[in-house]
């Protein structure tokens, strides 16, 4: 049994989603799951996506140009998460 949360407003949903799916799905342990990279996206007023810099590969890099030069936004902030682990 394990029990997560997480401070903000609206990342606090997809955050303890990607966490979940990380350890409950893929198998990762559960600090592997909060180490893991996160992106976010939530069709909100501004169309930004969130994404943490390890998110990116090269190939991502590459696409996150094109899809800027189409007018998508990104910021290097998806949210915090903590953890206390026994």
């Amino acid at each position: 049994m394990f029990t997560l949360g997480a401070p903000g407003s609206d990342t606090i949903i997809i955050t303890v989603l990607q966490v979940m799916m990380s350890h409950l799905d893929l198998q990762m342990s559960l600090p592997e799951a909060f180490a893991d990279p996160r992106v976010s996206q939530r069709n909100n007023f501004d169309s930004r996506a969130d994404y943490e810099e390890e998110y990116w590969n090269q190939e991502f890099k590459t696409m996150k140009i094109e899809w800027q030069e189409m007018g998508h936004r990104f910021s290097s902030e998806v949210g915090s998460r903590n953890r206390i682990f026994k």
